[in-house]
């Protein structure tokens, strides 16, 4: 997904309006098949409620990507798209990434390949060197780079050939089948699996560091805090990586010896009021960590800085 220069006003923003459209009852209406030919139903509900990804076009139209297919919402209605039998329609329903380039072009990953949204309500399937199109992530760096991962490898398209090129391969080698892409301010990329962080530079993304993970600690997630602190999240605890050390560093007690995360899983992370993190975990529902203060909580309890929807954060 692309970063927006306004980063955490953006994130926060769209987080709280998706929050009321998944949480806002609604009365539900037989939805309006409008367009037979490529599979777009019009209706007042969402298509699924498992939200993978979200972004904004340049008409303010939000677009969200679902386990069952893609939508668009205008403000009052959504515009639900699917996989159809031609090449016109989304690749699978099973959508994973939706992301805005710098020139307003709107790109969709799926499970089976990756596509954009043309002018004529339609979708143009893209060609990729790669047998696996199961794309796990969708990134727009900040110097308008448009690439696919699928944890084996990470592609770029290359709009002479309009298709998605190898960049780099052979990124699981011991087939974990888990991965990360990290996108720096300055367009740098930092890949993380279970066993290494690996770092890549310039316009021919040149590794220039690698870094061994311990054994025995196998993060599942990683998010890269103000292009200085990677984090890194296990079933059974964190270790933070600071990039201008290239050291570990000690997670702040609080953190390190809390009861919920030692055994559960961080799976999302968001700095927020820029002395603060957010944490999502799988069992234990999001916590607050305030650096300023040095002290975590829980939501729902005192000094937690919003009410939480009724719906679990497993991932931004």
């Amino acid at each position: 997904m692309k970063y927006p220069q306004s980063n955490l006003t953006y994130i926060l923003s769209l987080f709280i309006i998706v929050s009321m459209l998944l949480s806002c009852a609604k009365v539900r209406e037989t939805p309006t098949l409008v367009d037979e030919d490529h599979a777009m139903v019009v209706a007042d509900e969402i298509s699924n409620h498992h939200v993978k990804a979200f972004g904004e076009d340049a008409y303010g139209h939000m677009w969200i990507a679902t386990f069952r297919g893609l939508n668009k919402y205008d403000g009052n209605k959504y515009y639900q798209y699917f996989c159809t039998d031609d090449s016109l329609g989304l690749p699978d329903n099973n959508v994973t990434g939706v992301a805005r380039d710098r020139d307003g072009c709107i790109w969709v990953s799926t499970v089976n390949g990756v596509c954009r949204y043309t002018k004529k309500n339609t979708f143009e399937r893209i060609a990729m060197d790669d047998f696996n199109r199961n794309i796990v992530q969708l990134i727009v760096t900040p110097d308008n780079r448009i690439m696919i991962y699928n944890v084996g490898c990470l592609l770029e398209y290359d709009a002479g050939k309009n298709r998605f090129v190898k960049r780099l391969d052979h990124l699981d080698r011991h087939h974990h089948f888990m991965g990360r892409v990290l996108v720096g301010h300055q367009g740098d990329l930092w890949i993380q699996n279970f066993s290494s962080l690996r770092h890549y530079k310039g316009a021919k993304l040149n590794r220039v560091d690698s870094v061994a993970l311990p054994k025995g600690f196998y993060p599942v997630y990683s998010y890269l805090q103000d292009d200085n602190r990677i984090w890194l999240c296990s079933a059974n605890g964190i270790m933070i990586y600071n990039v201008q050390s290239g050291s570990f560093e000690s997670v702040p007690d609080v953190i390190a010896k809390h009861p919920v995360f030692c055994h559960d899983q961080v799976n999302s992370m968001l700095v927020y009021n820029k002395t603060g993190l957010l944490l999502s975990t799988s069992q234990n529902g999001m916590f607050y960590y305030d650096a300023r203060t040095g002290t975590v909580t829980g939501q729902g309890k005192a000094g937690f800085p919003f009410d939480v929807p009724d719906f679990k954060v497993t991932n931004h």
